[in-house]
């Protein structure tokens, strides 16, 4: 697609953009103009990827709507977390940890924010690398697994994810006090 193809520089800047566009929006009428620039970008990975990112609105839809305008602001949420999902995922995400360190630092984005960024997206992404493996685990140990014991195996997979990712970013922090830190990450 036309996107790949884009300098990584112009495709943050853009990504940058439109969640502020997206985020600042509070007419229809400009959020109908930010779908229009954002739905253009959608491919069938990327539903995928919403749908999963749409399991944690529904937080949002069992608690806003109780409230005065609960159901108008859970709309506008939904909306606008998607739309801002799309132009991220799709414009940022694809571009890989190292040419995204490069673009920031080609932008002057202080060292300290980057290397919170880039040790962020290394733990999101050993996070979703382990929920994979255990997910394929529960399949191939439990193929028949159905109903409420399979949300409470789903349930005890995520916690122990959790809980080992926090423990990671314990080690990760002490590993980097032992070093003297990096990049303003005093001991």
């Amino acid at each position: 697609m036309y996107v790949d193809r884009l300098d990584p520089c112009v495709r943050v800047a853009c990504a940058f953009c439109a969640v502020i566009a997206i985020s600042a929006s509070s007419s229809w009428m400009a959020m109908t103009v930010c779908c229009a620039l954002v739905l253009p970008l959608v491919n069938a990975h990327l539903l995928h990827a919403l749908l999963h990112l749409n399991l944690w609105t529904l937080f949002v839809w069992l608690t806003l709507p109780f409230t005065d305008g609960g159901v108008h602001s859970a709309i506008v949420i939904t909306v606008k977390l998607n739309l801002a999902a799309i132009a991220v995922l799709r414009l940022v995400a694809g571009l890989g940890v190292v040419q995204l360190n490069r673009v920031l630092m080609r932008a002057r984005v202080p060292a300290s924010f980057r290397v919170l960024l880039l040790l962020m997206a290394r733990c999101v992404f050993t996070g979703l690398d382990r929920i994979r493996t255990m997910t394929l685990a529960i399949r191939l140990r439990a193929p028949r697994l159905r109903g409420l014991p399979l949300c409470r195996t789903f349930g005890y997979m995520l916690a122990t994810t959790l809980v080992h990712n926090a423990d990671r970013g314990e080690r990760v922090a002490m590993a980097m006090r032992c070093r003297g830190g990096m990049d303003g990450f005093g001991a």
